[in-house]
C-alpha cells in the first residue's frame, strides 16, 4: 500500500521572500511597496506584516539566506577535486541559474541597498575568497601566498562581474548565447590561474 503524502508547501515566509526577489529583480527598488510584495505573495499587506515589519527586512532575509548558499556552495565545489578553481567561475554560474532572482538580486541590484546587507556581502565575499585562496594553493602551490590570494581576487571578481552582466540582461551580452559566454568566462579563469609569478 502506498501512502500519499501531502506535497511540501512552502512557508508563508518563504513565500514572500521569493515574491519580493522576483519584483526587486525585475523593477526599480524605488517603485516596490509592501503592499507590491503582499500582492506578489498573494496576502494582504497585513498578513505580511505579520510576517516582517519592513521591505528592509524582507530583502535581508532572502540575501542572507542567498549568501549563506552562495558561500557553501562554492567552499563544498572547490573541496571536491583540487582542480575544481578552474571552473569555479563557469559552475557558479550554473548554479545560480536554479536561484536566479536572488542571485540577480545579490549581484546587480543589491549595492547601496542597506548597512546590513553591505554587512552580508563584505562577510560573504571574505569567506569565498578565502577558500579561493586555499583552493589556488592547492591547484598551484607552487604560488607562494601573495601570488594566490591575488588570483582568487581575481577570480572573486570576475564572478561578481560575469554574473552581474549575465543576470541582469546587460545589452553588452544580449547578442551573446550562454555557451559562448560560458566558454569566454572559463578562457578567462584559465588566463588568471595561469598568470605567471
Amino acid at each position: 500500500m502506498t501512502v500519499k503524502r501531502a506535497a511540501h508547501r512552502p512557508s508563508r515566509k518563504h513565500e514572500i521572500v521569493a515574491a519580493a526577489l522576483r519584483l526587486y529583480a525585475s523593477r526599480p527598488r524605488e517603485s516596490i511597496a509592501v503592499a507590491d510584495i503582499a500582492a506578489e505573495s498573494r496576502m494582504t499587506s497585513a498578513a505580511l506584516y505579520y510576517h516582517y515589519a519592513t521591505k528592509e527586512e524582507i530583502l535581508l532575509h532572502g540575501l542572507t539566506s542567498f549568501a549563506e548558499d552562495f558561500a557553501a556552495e562554492a567552499s563544498a565545489y572547490l573541496k571536491s577535486d583540487d582542480a575544481a578553481v578552474h571552473n569555479l567561475v563557469v559552475h557558479l554560474l550554473g548554479w545560480m541559474q536554479d536561484q536566479r532572482d536572488a542571485a540577480a538580486v545579490w549581484f546587480a541590484h543589491s549595492d547601496g541597498l542597506s548597512t546590513a546587507v553591505e554587512a552580508v556581502r563584505r562577510t560573504t565575499n571574505e569567506s569565498v575568497l578565502g577558500d579561493v585562496i586555499k583552493a589556488v594553493r592547492r591547484a598551484k602551490p607552487q604560488y607562494p601566498l601573495p601570488h594566490a590570494s591575488v588570483v582568487a581576487a581575481a577570480l572573486m571578481a570576475q564572478i561578481d562581474v560575469c554574473a552581474r552582466a549575465w543576470l541582469a540582461n546587460d545589452e553588452q551580452c544580449s547578442g551573446v548565447s550562454e555557451d559562448d559566454f560560458r566558454t569566454a568566462v572559463a578562457g578567462l579563469s584559465a588566463r588568471i590561474i595561469s598568470t605567471p609569478i
